[in-house]
């Protein structure tokens, strides 16, 4: 009885044959049933199609067309053209002799001198005449001459932000302009720059303080030609070792597409030079290329001309905020939720110039606050401060406890501080200090206010704004420390306002400029006195600012106490407690 059943259930299983082809819906025949080599799955004979290549039957779907010609060829035996991605069968591909990989007719291009085939990363144009040769017959180029000064400087300052830039222009423009200005160290041909101008040139060592001179060579630039847009530009980044493919893959990814077009990046649109993908930072086609031994390069961006210099300007910015973000936290202490809530800062809205000049920023960089009891500035003004100065926050201020110093090199930690416990503030006389850094690496012990001690028995806090240029060198890596210091002992005058404006909270909460403050209105009409009001002219607001991951209450709480127990004994020496998060 068995044996008689498993017969029947196997002779079904026999018959669930197709009975018609699924290609063409035809019955299907017997003696004229072809069986797809992939697959295996059952089709007609007019439906299955040999491979002009390997010569195997597959079915449509395992199956793709030249795109050169009607030929049918299998995806094992598929090449596709290295330029366009144009499929290619056997007998419509070649090989481009420089690299080796596949080109079609249509992107292939000829040596004019020695006749090799090139695809179009490979060919090389002239300036004398509209022909194309390889690389070997035509070298227009000049390998990059870095300045040795900029080197020594670099290399003398660890912490020391410093950018590159790979500038790619397809088309017609003044040349000589470009090859001899002073911030271009070289340049040479491109192969994915079709036209017979195309050049791509390579910046010296650029310094924050080169940012105005570069977005206004960039701004020049003019380029004719048909297809502009065909060019990219490369943002090289210092490296160091907290300075890490991963981090900053976290940081394009956590940008929104209209974020990225604010920067002029491309990988959230038109991907095909710069994919953006996880645990792979390496080739010409990853928007994040680890493959540099001292830089970091980013590939995302559009051209840079004068069509995009506003932006190039918000880019170069973007990318010092967040090699300082990284740079001021140790390698495994960013999560990547911290590092994408930390890339979309209002930084990326482009603006239409720098509006101070060189010099003014010069003297005006950080920015003091202080405030009596009952004043307060506007939510936007501390962003906007903040904002232009990224590279720490600090607030000093006294209550019926004593006087407390909070600060941290994460300036949203501070302003979460801040905002978390506004009424707090708002009842106390304080200081308040946003960083620029200019001298010093992007950490706690830079981060003002500072304590100072005098003769007299005066204790308290002091923030400095500008550079103190008769103090860069010293016991500190910081001007501002170095000129505090000298002022406790006697050694310095900081009245007279050469080395910028420092204003101090002492210990009984008395406010004190020592020189230059500007009164300015702040929240419901109160008065705030500042050092300079160049962050104003920024326009940053509270659209897309979040806070949202900083535990303030957590911090507050554990700030004030462990600051108020371990400051008790330094009160009753005349010191004052330090709420300063210590490091863990």
């Amino acid at each position: 009885m068995n044996m008689t059943n498993d017969s029947k259930t196997t002779d079904a299983a026999n018959d669930e044959t197709p009975r018609v082809c699924p290609c063409c819906d035809e019955p299907l025949r017997e003696d004229k049933t072809e069986h797809c080599t992939i697959c295996r799955g059952s089709m007609c004979a007019d439906c299955g199609e040999e491979c002009v290549n390997c010569g195997y039957v597959y079915c449509p779907s395992h199956l793709a067309e030249c795109d050169d010609c009607p030929n049918h060829v299998c995806y094992d035996c598929a090449a596709y053209c290295t330029d366009c991605g144009d499929i290619l069968c056997e007998g419509c591909r070649t090989v481009c002799d420089s690299c080796d990989e596949y080109v079609c007719a249509d992107c292939r291009y000829s040596c004019e001198n020695c006749g090799d085939i090139l695809c179009g990363e490979c060919v090389r144009w002239s300036d004398q005449d509209d022909c194309a040769y390889c690389a070997g017959c035509l070298s227009e180029s000049k390998a990059p001459a870095y300045s040795p000064e900029r080197q020594r400087i670099m290399d003398s300052h660890e912490h020391m932000f410093t950018v590159g830039l790979e500038i790619e222009i397809n088309g017609g423009h003044d040349h000589d302009k470009l090859k001899n200005h002073p911030l271009i160290a070289g340049y040479c041909t491109d192969g994915s720059l079709y036209h017979r101008d195309g050049l791509e040139y390579q910046t010296d060592i650029l310094f924050t303080t080169d940012f105005d001179a570069i977005n206004a060579l960039v701004e020049s630039i003019h380029c004719y030609g048909d297809e502009p847009e065909r060019a990219g530009g490369h943002m090289h980044v210092r490296r160091t070792r907290r300075q890490t493919p991963s981090r900053w893959y976290w940081a394009l990814k956590g940008l929104s597409d209209r974020q990225a077009r604010n920067l002029n990046m491309r990988h959230t649109y038109y991907n095909r030079w710069c994919e953006l993908r996880h645990g792979d930072y390496s080739g010409k086609d990853t928007a994040v290329n680890d493959t540099h031994a001292d830089t970091i390069e980013l590939r995302t961006f559009a051209r840079w001309d004068d069509t995009t210099a506003t932006r190039l300007a918000v880019a170069l910015e973007w990318a010092h905020h967040m090699w300082r973000y990284f740079e001021s936290h140790e390698l495994y202490q960013l999560k990547t939720a911290d590092i994408m809530r930390e890339a979309p800062t209002p930084r990326h809205e482009p603006r239409p110039q720098c509006v101070s000049p060189p010099a003014e920023r010069r003297t005006d960089m950080c920015v003091i606050i202080t405030a009596d009891r009952g004043a307060m500035p506007t939510i936007s003004q501390l962003i906007q401060m903040s904002e232009t100065n990224p590279d720490g926050a600090g607030i000093a201020w006294h209550d019926k406890d004593g006087l407390h110093r909070y600060r941290n090199p994460d300036n949203r930690q501070t302003l979460a501080v801040i905002l978390a416990n506004w009424d707090k503030f708002a009842a106390s006389p304080f200081l308040l200090h946003f960083r620029l850094a200019t001298h010093g690496a992007v950490k706690t012990e830079n981060t003002h206010p500072f304590r100072y001690r005098l003769s007299n028995g005066e204790t308290g806090y002091i923030a400095h704004n500008g550079i103190a240029h008769r103090y860069t060198h010293g016991r500190y890596k910081s001007d501002s420390r170095n000129a505090i210091l000298a002022w406790q002992t006697g050694q310095a005058d900081l009245t007279d306002g050469t080395q910028g404006k420092f204003a101090k909270i002492d210990q009984d909460g008395r406010i004190e400029w020592l020189q230059g403050a500007e009164p300015i209105q702040g929240e419901n009409q109160t008065t705030i006195t500042v050092s300079n009001t160049v962050w104003d002219d920024y326009g940053y607001d509270l659209d897309g600012y979040d806070l949202d991951g900083y535990d303030i209450n957590d911090i507050w709480d554990e700030a004030y106490q462990t600051g108020y127990d371990d400051g008790q004994e330094e009160l009753l020496n005349g010191a004052v407690p330090d709420w300063t998060p210590h490091h863990r």
